[in-house]
């Protein structure tokens, strides 16, 4: 899981199956971005695509999700504002770290929307390739993952 590059990223499946695979991945996930390197590596690609967007605001869909947004909020290379569940304007990025099903990307995207946000774009760090169908149907914006999860 290092250097979690746009590429797939493949998961042996466990004796537990899917759920197993899913879970084992996601604490791969956690222990990647525990490095300082990684967590930087990542932060700063979530702020190229947020500076590539045209993002004037992030936001997190769940807690990692929160906890990334605010580092590449800090990190930024023009102003990014995180979102506080208050006013949202322009373009809004909500980060998640390892989207599954695509449900808190998509709560999270209705809040913004529901808040002012003019476009809503998504991005993952990991993402199951199912969710991750079914979050861009939901959503109807862009969503991007910087390394899809293909289970072997």
């Amino acid at each position: 899981m290092t250097g979690l590059r746009a590429d797939t990223a493949v998961a042996a499946t466990p004796p537990g199956g899917w759920t197993a695979a899913i879970i084992e991945a996601g604490h791969a996930l956690e222990e990647a971005l525990a490095n300082p390197a990684n967590l930087y590596a990542v932060a700063d690609q979530l702020g190229e695509l947020a500076n590539t967007l045209g993002a004037v605001m992030i936001t997190g869909a769940s807690a990692q999700g929160h906890q990334l947004a605010g580092l590449v909020a800090a990190r930024a290379a023009r102003p990014l504002t995180l979102w506080a569940q208050n006013g949202a304007h322009g373009t809004m990025l909500v980060v998640e770290g390892m989207l599954v099903s695509g449900a808190q990307m998509a709560r999270a995207a209705a809040r913004a929307k529901a808040a002012g946000a003019e476009r809503v774009v998504g991005a993952a760090v990991l993402a199951e390739p199912t969710g991750l169908a079914s979050c861009r149907r939901e959503i109807g914006d862009e969503i991007t993952a910087l390394r899809e999860l293909r289970l072997a």
